[in-house]
C-alpha cells in the first residue's frame, strides 16, 4: 500500500510554516531587563528602529515608600508617544511612524516633605518586544483581517506573513545601510575638519615662530648685542 495522499500537502505545509518562523525570529527583538531606579532620578534607554516597526512593552515596579514612577516615551524628533505618570506598571503598544531613536524613561519622583536616602530605590522589570509582528495578537490579529478580506487560505496566509516579513527585512537593511553611509559620510568630514585645524595650527605656530624671532633679533641689534 502507497503512500496516503494526504501526506503531501501536510509535508509541504511544513516548509513554509518552517520558513515563516524562522523569518518571524529574525524580524522580532526581545529586550528583558530589571534595574534598580534610586529616588529622584531618571533612566532612559534608547532603541533605534525604522518606520513601520510594532513596538510592544510593558513595565512593573516593585514596592517603594512615598515614591511614584512615571515613564514616557519619546520618537527621534522629542514627541511623546506614550506616557504613564504615578504608575506601578503599564504598556506600550505603538508603531513607529519614523526612523530613528525611539527613547523609553523611567523616573521615580518621591513625595513632597520626606527625606531622600540612599535606601530610597524601586525596582523596575521592563520588557520590550519590536518588529513586523511584535506579539502573538498582532500576527494573529493581522492574520484574521487579510484572510477574511482576500479570502486567503491558511498557507496562502503564511506566505503572505513571509512575504511581509522579507520586506521588513530588506527595509531594516536599507536603512541601517544609510545610516552606516552617513556616519561614514560624517567620519570623512570629521577627519577633514581635523586636517585642516592641524595644518592651520601648524602655519600659525610657524608664522609665529618667525615673528618671535625677527623681534628677538630686532631686540638684540637696537642692543647692540649683536651685528646684524
Amino acid at each position: 500500500m502507497g503512500p496516503s495522499a494526504d501526506l503531501y500537502p501536510s509535508s509541504c505545509m511544513m516548509v513554509p510554516c518552517t520558513l515563516l518562523l524562522i523569518v518571524a525570529l529574525l524580524c522580532e527583538s526581545v529586550a528583558a531587563l530589571s534595574f534598580d531606579l534610586q529616588a529622584k532620578t531618571t533612566k532612559c534607554f534608547t532603541e533605534e528602529l525604522p518606520a513601520g516597526y510594532h513596538v510592544l512593552g510593558d513595565f512593573k515596579a516593585l514596592a517603594g515608600y512615598s515614591q511614584f514612577v512615571d515613564a514616557k516615551v519619546t520618537d527621534s524628533a522629542g514627541n511623546v508617544v506614550q506616557e504613564y505618570a504615578s504608575a506601578d506598571k503599564g504598556n506600550f503598544n505603538f508603531h513607529t511612524t519614523t526612523s530613528g531613536d525611539i527613547t523609553f524613561c523611567f523616573a521615580n519622583r518621591v513625595v513632597a516633605g520626606i527625606p531622600v536616602t540612599p535606601a530610597m530605590k524601586r525596582t523596575i522589570e521592563f520588557n520590550l518586544r519590536t518588529g513586523l509582528y511584535a506579539g502573538d495578537e498582532a500576527a494573529e490579529e493581522y492574520q484574521s483581517d487579510v484572510a477574511r478580506q482576500q479570502h486567503l487560505q491558511p498557507i496562502e496566509m503564511n506566505l503572505r506573513i513571509m512575504e511581509d516579513s522579507l520586506r521588513m527585512i530588506h527595509q531594516e537593511y536599507h536603512y541601517f545601510k544609510k545610516r552606516e553611509s552617513e556616519m561614514r559620510e560624517t567620519n570623512t568630514a570629521t577627519k577633514l575638519r581635523m586636517k585642516i585645524v592641524f595644518f592651520a595650527s601648524l602655519v600659525f605656530m610657524l608664522v609665529f615662530y618667525l615673528w618671535e624671532l625677527r623681534h628677538l633679533v630686532s631686540y638684540f641689534v637696537s642692543r647692540k648685542m649683536i651685528n646684524r
